[in-house]
């Protein structure tokens, strides 16, 4: 049992060092798929199943994984609901979400319910910030739309630095 937890312990400590390996990798994979993120996904997914240093962020990577698969699931439930589909099948569902706003999840999973004032102000802070950078990703994509016209695509028409030039204006507007 000691020796299961000396090993539990050096590998959480090699963990930050396997992350930075694991963000090189990653940068390298999508700069050599040229930004196709499947077949990037798919060679890292490889390097972190074959590569022995990688072994401390497997379970870790496959938790995160899950839980954002299941974040999404959540995401899509209350998007119907709140869209109106199916309102007879999800009419009782709208109501109990009135009912139990105190029961909403948290970045983290906590519940609204149980949360103090710092998980309250982080999970503000969360949504703030992921608000902001959704407005700069629709900026974004609005300043490439006005430069292609109909039938173009965006590979036509801009190259990597230029995309990079309207996302940074985007972001800065």
């Amino acid at each position: 049992m000691t020796q299961r937890n000396n090993a539990e312990s050096v590998e959480r400590a090699e963990t930050p060092a396997a992350r930075d390996l694991l963000l090189k990798a990653a940068r390298e994979e999508l700069e050599r798929a040229k930004d196709h993120v499947p077949l990037a996904a798919e060679r890292l997914a490889d390097l972190v199943i074959k590569q022995p240093g990688y072994a401390a962020l497997r379970d870790e990577m496959v938790e995160a994984g899950c839980r954002d698969l299941l974040w999404r699931i959540l995401q899509q439930r209350k998007r119907h609901l709140l869209e109106g589909r199916n309102a007879t099948q999800h009419g009782e569902r709208l109501v109990n979400l009135h009912r139990s706003l105190l029961d909403y999840p948290l970045p983290g999973g906590k519940r609204v319910r149980h949360a103090d004032k710092k998980t309250l102000t982080a999970a503000a802070v969360h949504y703030r910030r992921r608000a902001a950078s959704q407005r700069d990703l629709a900026r974004w994509l609005e300043r490439l739309a006005k430069g292609l016209a109909p039938g173009q695509t965006v590979e036509e028409v801009y190259d990597e630095a230029a995309a990079r030039h309207l996302q940074k204006d985007a972001k800065h507007a």
